[in-house]
């Protein structure tokens, strides 16, 4: 580890040979840095970089250079609309920006990640809703296919016992399942309710609003 931050910390040429590993492949490391800078990716992005890549021969990083693409990065990464952005993807927040950006940046991105709450609670209370509905109808289709089954003349008094189990626990199931969906139906209404409230406080429809849970990104 120690070799590593040497080799990091000498400042040495940008260009780079192939390595055979797409992360310690860097010709530009000036674009490195903007590339982590504009992602937000947390202070240590450089040293990860390095470690991951130290003992590759011929590596040489450029600390300098990725420095100031970085800062370049920072730069389009520290506004409120990217800090808004960040926080309806669901993305984490690594306090890169200055504390002269990071006040309106916070600010925004609590916005967004309240937005990316209330659209993941909605999405949830959908689905909860429609797994309840389509198990009570997968019970009933069960159990029209055991009533059959019993009314049919070729089924033996052994199976028809069986089945008759059966058609007991179905309705036992049956008989707790349906009283339960008013409540599965209200929970994704009050949800779409304050989705779609919190919505209009923010004035505008955000371009990634839609039904499905977002994925949570970290670095």
């Amino acid at each position: 580890m120690r070799a590593a931050l040497l080799i990091c910390l000498s400042l040495v040429s940008s260009s780079c040979a192939s390595l055979g590993g797409k992360d310690c492949t860097i010709a530009d490391w000036r674009e490195a840095g903007f590339e982590d800078g504009i992602a937000g990716a947390p202070e240590n992005a450089f040293d990860r970089r390095c470690e991951r890549c130290a003992t590759k021969p011929g590596f040489a990083a450029d600390f300098t250079a990725y420095t100031e693409g970085r800062a370049a990065g920072l730069a389009e990464y520290c506004r409120a609309e990217t800090g808004f952005s960040v926080g309806a993807r669901g993305e984490a927040y690594h306090g890169v920006c200055a504390a002269e950006d990071s006040v309106a940046f916070v600010a925004a991105y609590a916005r967004g990640s309240r937005l990316f709450e209330l659209e993941r609670e909605a999405a949830a209370a959908r689905i909860a809703a429609s797994d309840a509905e389509a198990e009570i109808w997968r019970t009933k289709r069960r159990m029209v296919e055991v009533q059959a089954r019993i009314a049919a003349l070729s089924t033996d008094r052994e199976d028809r016992a069986e089945l008759g189990a059966e058609l007991k626990r179905l309705r036992k199931s049956l008989s707790h399942s349906e009283p339960a969906l008013p409540a599965f139906a209200e929970r994704r209404l009050a949800a779409e309710r304050e989705l779609a409230g919190y919505r209009e406080t923010l004035g505008f429809q955000p371009p990634n609003a839609g039904t499905a849970i977002p994925a949570l990104a970290s670095f």
